[in-house]
């Protein structure tokens, strides 16, 4: 075979060299050589993923279990905002003369039961008590109208005397709010609002001394609650009947005076029911409180009874604890 010519040998050069120079470059050959990663990284990753993976389930459990929670406690909630039970107690007294019928109401908060609380109105007709208490709180702090409530109290008035004592949230009202016509204004539909004082009643044969006591546990000494009580003249030979709001003053404040029957309000019965365990919460006791709803003896033979209330004031709902109303049957003997 003979040589190629230097001519030629130039021109096959020329041509390999433009081919290289059009030949596409391979991504693997584009890249820039990739470091190897460390092994503490990798780990770190690991690391990261578990905890994202963690915390997802953490978040679906929690979902599933406020799920079940609503799920569980929604009709108790529904159940509570719409009907109430009536509870009845039992006392007996040789201080009367004949059996005596007491109706107790705490804590209505405004809430209606049927149109202008027709329902309870008809509850109450039908038990004939002989007289009837309110334990405070019949309204909130910022209500805007309260003739409703007002209304509806004057229509008790037609079945039997009527008196009461002063809740926190009247309270706030008169004090904070300075709303000075509010007593004036129970007492202009026929209820007695008894502040710091005592009243000797007839009702048929019978003469009860009820009183109405004022005051939080820390203002019960300052703003005349003990003042007022020590100078009371209770009867031995009466039946005597303690209203206040608070139950812990029974314990704290109210224990040394002489009475027959305790009455108050203001937990809400513990405001979730537990069973098995009672009342979850007070603001005077925090969790699991000692006196929330129900029947408690007290020093001297007395008894102290706990309304759980017909209403509720916060955001957090009544759970598993109905609403309810007292009536006491005192038997003479």
């Amino acid at each position: 075979m003979s040589s190629l010519s230097s001519e030629q040998k130039l021109a096959a050069a020329g041509a390999a060299e433009e081919s290289a120079e059009q030949k596409p470059v391979t991504a693997s050959e584009a890249a820039p050589e990739k470091a190897p990663e460390s092994s503490s990284s990798a780990v770190s990753n690991g690391r990261e993923k578990k905890k994202k993976k963690w915390v997802g389930k953490l978040i679906k459990w929690v979902l599933i279990v406020a799920a079940c929670i609503v799920a569980a406690t929604a009709p108790s909630v529904i159940h509570s905002k719409t009907y109430f039970q009536t509870v009845f107690y039992e006392d007996v007294s040789r201080y009367l003369t004949e059996n005596l019928r007491i109706v107790f109401l705490s804590d209505l908060h405004s809430r209606q039961y049927g149109v202008d609380n027709s329902l309870l109105l008809d509850e109450i007709w039908g038990l004939q008590p002989d007289i009837i208490l309110l334990g405070g709180d019949m309204i909130n702090r910022n209500d805007t109208d309260i003739e409703p409530v007002l209304s509806f109290c004057g229509r008790l008035t037609q079945i039997a005397p009527v008196y009461g004592v002063l809740g926190n949230h009247e309270s706030e009202r008169i004090y904070n709010r300075g709303d000075s016509e509010l007593v004036a204004r129970f007492e202009e539909k026929g209820i007695v609002i008894l502040r710091n004082e005592m009243r000797e009643i007839a009702l048929g044969n019978n003469v009860i001394q009820l009183i109405g006591a004022e005051g939080t546990e820390y203002g019960f000494d300052e703003y005349g609650g003990k003042a007022a009580l020590d100078e009371m003249e209770l009867r031995k030979d009466r039946y005597k009947i303690l209203m206040d709001h608070y139950p812990i003053l029974f314990a704290r404040k109210l224990a040394s005076y002489s009475y027959n029957l305790g009455l108050a309000g203001h937990v809400h019965g513990g405001i979730v029911h537990l069973p098995g365990i009672g009342g979850l919460y007070s603001a005077e006791e925090g969790f699991f409180p000692t006196y929330y709803q129900g029947e408690y003896p007290m020093r001297g033979g007395a008894r102290l009874i706990i309304s759980g209330g017909l209403g509720d004031s916060g955001w957090f709902p009544r759970i598993y604890n109905v609403p309810e109303l007292v009536v006491i049957d005192v038997n003479w003997c």
